[in-house]
């Protein structure tokens, strides 16, 4: 069974509903990336887990800056990285909202209930442009693209 691809981002072109996600996500990534830097540990665990999570942000924040040059320089390659590891981001984060709520005290059902209501419509957004993405990748690599 072939995935779905969507023929248009919202109202626009997918080459600009791409460009228009290249930039989201670096803007998201980049916020997050110099948060984390601002962030002080407690003990080496801490830093470790800090250290790899500004890794894969830098990672991520790559991957943006390759879809939005994908939409100049139309190589299929440019957008496989984020097209790979989106679904892998989305399971570890899923995984994190689950740790988040059940282990740590949140001061009650109410803060978990806003945790869960906003990872929710993080990951409907997330897979919108995934999707959007996947379609601009599918996009290039038609014959008519080339």
């Amino acid at each position: 069974m072939a995935i779905p691809t969507l023929d248009k981002c919202c109202c626009c072109e997918l080459r600009w509903g791409a460009l228009i996600v290249g930039i989201m996500q670096f803007l998201q990534f980049a916020y997050i990336l110099g948060r984390a830097f601002i962030i002080e540990t407690e003990n080496d665990l801490q830093q470790l887990v800090l250290h790899i999570a500004i890794t894969i942000q830098a990672v991520f924040l790559v991957t943006s800056v390759l879809i939005i040059v994908s939409v100049w320089v139309p190589k299929k390659q440019l957008p496989c990285i984020y097209i790979i590891l989106t679904p892998i981001e989305i399971i570890a984060e899923g995984i994190l909202l689950i740790y988040i709520c059940t282990i740590l005290d949140l001061d009650g059902v109410g803060k978990i209930v806003e945790k869960a209501f906003v990872w929710l419509a993080c990951f409907f957004l997330e897979v919108y442009f995934w999707f959007v993405i996947y379609s601009w990748y599918k996009q290039l690599s038609s014959p008519a693209q080339s």
